[in-house]
């Protein structure tokens, strides 16, 4: 295993000499990326979604609705639908290791509708223990409810239902 410096020692233009201070992300991604003696090693992910493409991954897969990230302009001609958003409260817990909040939430022009579907995504979602990616990068190692699906409104003057939830998901990186 890899261990990463959590300082590192630059020439500051201009300044007086060496500087050491806190490694930012590319100096942390040269170390992983140069390994012990040189060699690869793990680089963090490219993008901070990959969660969020994990979950719509699947959820697409379970449900018989379309699953996004973004809602469409003109959600009522769209519903039902589900969104799934990572939320702040994630984070690394060792290299190759991240937690991230997700939460979902089911739109439809019904409360039992929406709630129907947020029921389906909560049991996807706790049920993804184990799941590997489609591409085989990324598999969830542990799965915790921080909210169970409740009614969240939407718009008063608008006649969709929205019921969410939230799960943190502990994921592994290969």
């Amino acid at each position: 295993m890899t261990v990463l410096p959590l300082t590192t020692t630059a020439r500051i233009p201009g300044g007086r000499g060496a500087k050491t201070g806190i490694a930012g992300p590319a100096a942390l991604a040269a170390a992983a990326a140069a390994g012990p003696g040189g060699g690869s090693a793990w680089a963090p992910p490219a993008a901070a979604s990959d969660a969020e493409l994990l979950a719509v991954e699947l959820l697409q897969a379970g449900l018989p609705v379309r699953v996004v990230t973004e809602l469409p302009v003109e959600i009522e001609n769209h519903l039902p639908i589900v969104q799934v958003v990572e939320t702040p409260g994630g984070g690394q817990i060792v290299p190759a290791h991240d937690t991230a909040v997700i939460d979902y939430d089911g739109y439809a022009a019904t409360r039992a509708t929406a709630k129907q579907i947020a029921a389906q995504c909560r049991q996807i979602l706790l049920g993804a223990a184990g799941h590997m990616s489609a591409d085989g990068q990324m598999w969830v190692n542990r799965v915790v409810e921080m909210r169970r699906p409740t009614l969240l409104y939407y718009d008063d003057a608008s006649d969709i239902r929205r019921f969410g939830g939230s799960v943190r998901l502990n994921i592994r990186y290969r």
